[in-house]
């Protein structure tokens, strides 16, 4: 049986099918066209413009599969917003299945490849805390989303999870930037050193707090920033 026999004749996939299974050739207009016929269907939306309205406004295939709630309320019904993130929600479970915990905190490739997974292409700034268990980072917990411009911080839900891990004094902590600007804001040095300050005397080591972008991976040093709050 061909490849193309073993589905539907008339399914959105035969172009993809066609190539043999691969994207080379096909320009990320037409994947993300032959995405949305396959999720939507063919007769609710023009797809062709979609997808270049979504690419022109998200800059990226990867940043349209991943595009806000905000963003794609601006094209779809709420019920087809949610079909289509699941788009980026299956893209990101492959990438952060390639991660395979627990990771050493000395192997620092792994841990930016895990950071970069965890906020590939989100529009919203997201906080994550990874517990450490004798140098080892053995579990990743979101703790909080807000939105494209900055995330709450809750050190009830931080410190519950640490709890939770069994044998954890130690963690670091990070949050993306949408923006792709890396450089630590005002806010992001007292969120820091308060966080340092105040689980540190509870018994819990924050060992670095790292800020992510599509491109880089930049920590904060908790103790220089409890150091310039409490002390500058």
């Amino acid at each position: 049986m061909s490849k193309r026999s073993a589905i539907a004749e008339n399914s959105p996939l035969i172009p993809f099918i066609e190539n043999g299974c691969s994207l080379d050739g096909i320009s990320d207009i037409e994947v993300l066209t032959i995405l949305l016929n396959d999720l939507l269907g063919r007769k609710k939306y023009d797809n062709a413009k979609l997808a270049e309205l979504l690419l022109i406004e998200n800059k990226s295939l990867a940043g349209a599969v991943h595009a806000s709630v905000a963003s794609l309320s601006k094209y779809l019904d709420l019920s087809d917003v949610v079909k289509f993130r699941q788009i980026g929600a299956m893209h990101k479970y492959i990438m952060l299945e390639r991660c395979k915990l627990p990771i050493k905190l000395s192997d620092t490739d792994s841990l930016n490849a895990l950071l970069k997974a965890v906020f590939f292409a989100e529009r919203e700034e997201l906080l994550y805390i990874f517990p450490v268990v004798k140098g080892r980072i053995v579990e990743a917990f979101h703790i909080e989303t807000g939105s494209d411009t900055s995330v709450a911080l809750s050190v009830r839900s931080i410190r519950s999870r640490l709890e939770s891990t069994r044998g954890c004094k130690e963690f670091i902590m990070a949050h993306n930037h949408p923006d792709g600007i890396a450089e630590p804001s005002e806010q992001d040095m007292i969120v820091t050193g308060s966080i340092y300050d105040t689980l540190g005397k509870e018994g819990y080591k924050l060992i670095s707090h790292y800020i992510c972008t599509d491109t880089a991976v930049v920590p904060i040093s908790p103790e220089k920033a409890h150091m310039s709050f409490f002390f500058n």
